[in-house]
């Protein structure tokens, strides 16, 4: 059995790749260095108290790097069952996902919380099979988290929160529900369009990039939970849409240099990207487990004409805001204008009626 410093170790490194942290190689720099110190234990004493300690301060030093709030005697808690994790069995493992679980259930979510949790997912996810226990504790948690996105949260809690949830949906497919993807769907339109007041411009900017990134995993790895959803997809793509329109009331800034506006040419490109992952979806992401006769049917044929009836929506979303605002700049517009055209490409020439004939001559112009 591996020993106490030798799990610190092993989930230091874990926490380092889940958080995809940009110290990483410092981390494993040092944790390598470490782990020969422990290899040539016979020819000095080691303290395994003292190790400890240094890890939990490369662990605090990492979150403070990462702007996140540093509480050492909270992380000590919360990190001292989680650095056990490995080597735990299954009914102690299912008790401190309990006790994670209880935590989230009474809106304790904090940058802390969340690094654990991110690390107990990644353990979690090496086990080659999950009881039902472990598995009702995962989805329970999964809602809960949630359920906090739908609350004010701090800048830091709501990053880490949706990384989380994430990282869930990359590591635990077999455990996601179609709940699951219906309250994340909710969480990114809820988190673009009713963002906490007191987070700055530049904060709201990585929210909006952290819901992009979520609305990816969904599309690459559980779109087919997406069917019969797109009421919600909408609304999504639709908040994630309207972020870039100033109403005309706004004058624009003298100096584009010194916007104030949260949402600039990397969101747009952002936007694009995930309106041609959902118009122009991987072969991958679209095909049934079993063998598809390709030439007789062609999946991802078939999804892209499933999407085109009902983007055209979303079109009359966009003309909607040309109307009632404008675009910051002109990177910005023709980042818009390429996902827009992405989008019409994957609508049929009757939606593009449909869309016609709902404008008056203003918004035909």
């Amino acid at each position: 059995m591996p020993s106490a410093s030798n799990s610190m170790i092993r989930l230091l490194h874990l926490v380092a790749i889940s958080l995809k942290i940009t110290v990483y190689n410092h981390l494993s720099g040092i944790t390598r260095r470490l782990s020969c110190s422990l290899d040539s234990k016979g020819s000095r004493a080691v303290d395994a108290n003292s190790e400890e300690d240094d890890l939990l301060a490369l662990v605090l030093e990492a979150m403070m790097r990462m702007g996140l709030p540093q509480d050492h005697n909270q992380l000590l808690e919360l990190y001292q069952p989680a650095r056990e994790m490995v080597e735990l069995d299954e009914d102690e493992r299912a008790k401190l996902l309990g006790k994670l679980e209880d935590s989230i259930r009474v809106g304790a979510i904090n940058p802390s919380l969340t690094l654990i949790l991110q690390t107990v997912i990644v353990v979690q996810s090496g086990c080659p099979t999950q009881r039902e226990d472990v598995r009702l504790h995962l989805s329970r948690i999964f809602t809960h988290l949630c359920n906090c996105l739908f609350q004010p949260l701090s800048f830091q809690s709501t990053l880490l929160s949706m990384q989380t949830l994430s990282l869930m949906l990359q590591k635990l497919v077999r455990s996601t529900t179609q709940w699951h993807i219906d309250n994340t769907m909710a969480v990114i339109t809820s988190a673009v369009a009713q963002p906490n007041p007191q987070t700055s411009p530049a904060q709201k900017g990585n929210i909006y990039l952290s819901a992009c990134r979520l609305f990816s995993t969904i599309l690459t790895l559980h779109r087919k939970r997406l069917s019969g959803r797109f009421h919600l997809v909408l609304l999504a793509l639709q908040a994630l849409l309207r972020c870039f329109f100033i109403p005309h009331t706004t004058l624009p800034s003298p100096d584009p240099d010194k916007s104030l506006h949260p949402y600039s040419t990397p969101h747009a490109a952002a936007l694009s990207k995930l309106l041609s992952q959902l118009c122009s979806p991987a072969f991958s992401a679209v095909a049934k487990r079993r063998k598809d006769d390709r030439h007789l049917n062609d999946p991802v044929k078939k999804e892209r004409d499933k999407v085109g009836r009902y983007m055209h929506i979303w079109l009359h979303t966009y003309c909607k805001c040309l109307l009632e605002g404008y675009l910051e700049n002109e990177e910005v517009r023709k980042e818009v204008e390429r996902g827009v055209g992405i989008v019409i490409d994957c609508v049929p020439a009757e939606g593009l009626r449909v869309l016609n004939a709902g404008m008056d001559a203003e918004g035909r112009g």
